[in-house]
This record gives structure tokens, C-alpha cells and sequence, in this order.
């Protein structure tokens, strides 16, 4: 099959006035913004963007308008650091009480963090937001996650951000002695990001990106990774695009957004089929092929 015509469109993220920046495409702050209308085309912009020579990680979002933070912030009535304390706390002791029944050949091998990571497989709130090494899961995720009508039409515009790990990690930690890139459990750079000591901080910390525990073979089939946030209720982007004195300077391509019309999304998802990505090898499990089977009979 032949690729659409291209009708790339870049453009300055959807911001306040006041927090606008200049009109300036290399400018600080500024949200690069790609606009795609086939699976054929997402992957020639993302040959543009040299993703084969970098390490890139994606996320995909069913619904255009959705912040890049972790479920935990997305509490219904928590606000201030010491909600968010209590609530992680709580949800980190009864999940270690309770879970170990359901758990028998789990080992925490290193405590807190590997609790933390499992606890975010079987979707408890945590400060985890996960992402992919793969651009086709994120895109996957991004159009099987977009609302549909009974007709089967995309009712919302999906998309799949993409970070620069290495990039962003230099940018929070630039002025110290952090020479290294994707963080790991065992890295001191992380003890200020435990449950432990996350909430000590007189003030926020921005997320940094790390690699976790595959404790599960969706892991391992999503290329999963993490970003883990701070004490903090502020989305990635809004961290990003913050050019308050003090904030953290980000380069431009660090964070990107690539959009998914919906008017586009129906035949994309044939596409991806066609190209072998479907529910079955995103979920190498039977919970997997009957997410697939239910799609496929038009269910």
C-alpha cells in the first residue's frame, strides 16, 4: 500500500496567553507537534526525527487532550503534597499486606521499587507513567484507546508522545555530576523519588526517566519503561513548556506530540493489523486474543 499524501503540520502547543512563547520554532519551552493521516506516514516522520539513532520512547493516548501524568495525580479529590502522601502510603501498605495470597512466586528483590512496578502492572495508582521503546505499541495504544461511536468512527483525535530519555534526564540533573542516562533502581540519583523520601522535598522534583523490573511478559512485549514523578501534581508537558526562573531548560526536541485525526484512526487500525501489530502480540496472553477476536467480529 501505497503512503498518503504528506500533510505534515507542526505547531505550537495549545497554551495559555501568558504562557505562550515567542513564535519562535527553535524557541525553549516550545511543544513540537506533528499532525499524521497514516500509519505509513507516522513512521516517515519519525525517520525524520533519526529515530533509528536514537533512543526514543513512546506513549500513546487515545484521547488528544490527555496530560502525560501518572495515575495516582489523577485522584478525584486530592490536591496538596500531603493528600498525595497519605493516599501513596496507603495504597503501598495494603497492597504489601493484601497482595501476597495472590502472589506466591513474587519476590520483592529490591523492595520498594519492584513493588512499586508491580503494583502499576495490575493498575494501582502510582507516580509511574509508563511508556514504550516501540513506536508501533504506542500507536497501537493510541488508536485502540481513542472513544468510538456504535458506528465504529473515532469520536476524539489520539496521539503518541515522544521522549527523548537521555535528553530529558541531562536537562533535570544539568549542574551536577550526573554523567550517565537512563536511570536504574539501584541508582542513588533516584533515592530522593522513593515513597520513602519523596515527600521530604521542600521542593518538587521533576520526573526523570528509568528502566524497571519486566516482571511480566506484557512488559517485556511493550518494551515497557518508565518515567516516575516527584511529590507533585504537574504534567510532563507543562514542565517541559515552564520557562518560570529556575525551571529546568529542556532542548526542543526532547518532548514531541504526534497527532491522529480522527477521521483517520478507523483505517489506520487496518493498517496496523495488516502490518502483524494487533491486541494478540501487544497482550501475548489469551486475555490478548480475546481483546483481538472481540474487535475482529465486531463486538
Amino acid at each position: 500500500m501505497a503512503p498518503r499524501r504528506n500533510t505534515r503540520k507542526e505547531t505550537a502547543a495549545t497554551i495559555p496567553p501568558e504562557d505562550a512563547a515567542d513564535d519562535c520554532g527553535d524557541a525553549p519551552g516550545r511543544l513540537r507537534t506533528i499532525t499524521v493521516n497514516s500509519t505509513f506516514q507516522y513512521l516517515n516522520e519519525l525517520e525524520k526525527l533519526d529515530c533509528t539513532n536514537k533512543m526514543f520512547w513512546y506513549r500513546g493516548i487515545g484521547n488528544v487532550g490527555h496530560d502525560l501524568i501518572p495515575s495516582l495525580f489523577r485522584h478525584k479529590t486530592a490536591v496538596t503534597k500531603s493528600d498525595f502522601s497519605k493516599i501513596e502510603s496507603d495504597l503501598n501498605e495494603t497492597f504489601r499486606m493484601r497482595s501476597f495470597p495472590y502472589t506466591e512466586s513474587f519476590r520483592w528483590l529490591d523492595g520498594e521499587w519492584d513493588q512499586l512496578f508491580f503494583m502499576q502492572h495490575y493498575r494501582v495508582p502510582t507516580r509511574l507513567l509508563d511508556w514504550s521503546g516501540s513506536p508501533l505499541v504506542s500507536l497501537h495504544f493510541a488508536l485502540t484507546s481513542a472513544r468510538t461511536s456504535a458506528s465504529g468512527e473515532a469520536e476524539t483525535d489520539a496521539a503518541v508522545w515522544v521522549l527523548d530519555p537521555v535528553a530529558w534526564n541531562r536537562a533535570v540533573y544539568h549542574g551536577t555530576r550526573f554523567d550517565g542516562t537512563i536511570l536504574s533502581p539501584k541508582d542513588s540519583w533516584l533515592n530522593r523519588y522513593t515513597p520513602k523520601e519523596v515527600y521530604d522535598s521542600s521542593t518538587n522534583v521533576p520526573p526523570v526517566a528509568m528502566r524497571g523490573s519486566h516482571n511480566s511478559a506484557r512488559i517485556v512485549a511493550q518494551q515497557g519503561f518508565f518515567t516516575i514523578f516527584g511529590p507533585e501534581k504537574t504534567s510532563m508537558e507543562r514542565i517541559f513548556m515552564d520557562q518560570s526562573p529556575g525551571a529546568v531548560n529542556f532542548s526542543q526536541d526532547c518532548l514531541m506530540k504526534i497527532i491522529i485525526p480522527k477521521s483517520f484512526i478507523k483505517v489506520m487500525k487496518k493498517e496496523m493489523f495488516a502490518l502483524g501489530v494487533s491486541e494478540s502480540t501487544i497482550y501475548p496472553d489469551l486475555e490478548g486474543l480475546s481483546f483481538e477476536l472481540k474487535r475482529t467480529c465486531g463486538f
